[in-house]
Formats: structure tokens, sequence, C-alpha cells
């Protein structure tokens, strides 16, 4: 009998047009504010543009970023983009927006997300964060089999322009990425 697993396989949506603008978003008191996505966004070029990548980067294929190293990440970059000064705090912001850690491979140690990919920034205004639920108590995630992102290939930092001016509106939900597998 076929039963499907517990794995979840990554679905790479780098193909799909999009727009470029990241506007800031107003708040419900008229204040202009970037979810924490948008920023990391900006802080990653704007440390790329600095010659900071040494401390954190995208990797070279553009669908993860890793920082490599953490305790110079907390102390100088962190708190400039961030109001924040602990790793452990950005590391749960992380976990609340979905990013995923791989931990084996050549990538070990670094975050992705279907829709945080280098050259389309517009994709990261659909990350959500995802509500505070329950009792304190972590529930067990699904063992996921990771992507290997080197076998899908490098991403254009170009992608964002789009020529037919598709918008971001047309993309999938996350529930439509996760395909769960059926191989056990």
């Amino acid at each position: 009998m076929n039963q499907p697993s517990n794995s979840i396989e990554y679905a790479s949506i780098s193909a799909i047009p999009c727009t470029s603008s990241l506007k800031a978003k107003r708040g419900p008191r008229g204040g202009i504010y970037d979810p924490f996505p948008i920023k990391f966004y900006r802080m990653l070029d704007q440390v790329k543009d600095e010659g900071q990548e040494s401390i954190v980067s995208w990797l070279s294929h553009g669908r993860a970023f890793k920082i490599h190293k953490p305790k110079v990440f907390a102390a100088t970059i962190m708190p400039r983009f961030f109001n924040q000064s602990k790793y452990t705090s950005f590391q749960r912001q992380l976990n609340l927006y979905g990013f995923s850690r791989c931990c084996r491979g050549r990538d070990a140690g670094a975050y992705h997300h279907p829709f945080f990919l280098r050259g389309q920034p517009s994709l990261a205004k659909n990350i959500v964060r995802t509500k505070i639920k329950g009792n304190g108590h972590k529930t067990m995630k699904l063992h996921e089999v990771e992507p290997d992102f080197h076998a899908m290939g490098p991403l254009d930092d170009a992608q964002e322009s789009s020529s037919d001016g598709s918008s971001v509106s047309s993309l999938p939900s996350l529930e439509q990425l996760t395909v769960v597998s059926a191989n056990s």
C-alpha cells in the first residue's frame, strides 16, 4: 500500500516574472515600516555594496543566504538594520517567517525560502509571518527533503524585470508550492 511520506519537496518559483518595486508599508497609525523579509533583503544588498560579504551573503546560486560570522553579524550589522542585537532573536524571526535552514551538503547553515531569491526583491512581499500558536511546546516538523540548489543553476540578478508587466499577484501560494511526496 503506497502511503504519502512525511517529506516535503522544495519547489522553485524563480522562473515566475515579477515586478521590482519594494515600497514600504504604512502602519495602522500612518507611519511607514518595512516587514522583516524586505528589510533583510535590503540589508543583504547594502552589505554586498559595502564589501562585507565575508560576514553575510547570498550563496552563489541565489536561492539561499548564509551568515558566515554570526558574532560579527550580531555585533556590527544587526544593530544597524534591526532593533535587536541578539542573534537568537534574529533566528527566531527567520523561523517565524518560514525560512528553513539547510542542515546538510554544500549549503549547510544557510537559510532559504521559496519567495526569497536574489534578483527578485518583490517576491519577499509574499513572505508572511506565522502566528504564534499554542502552549509553548514546539511541534515536530515534517522531515524535509533539502533541495539541491546547485543542481538548479544560478539565478540571474536581472530576472526581476518583466517585459509583459506581470505582477506578483499572479504568484502561487506557499501551499501550492509545497508538494508532498508520494514516494516512501
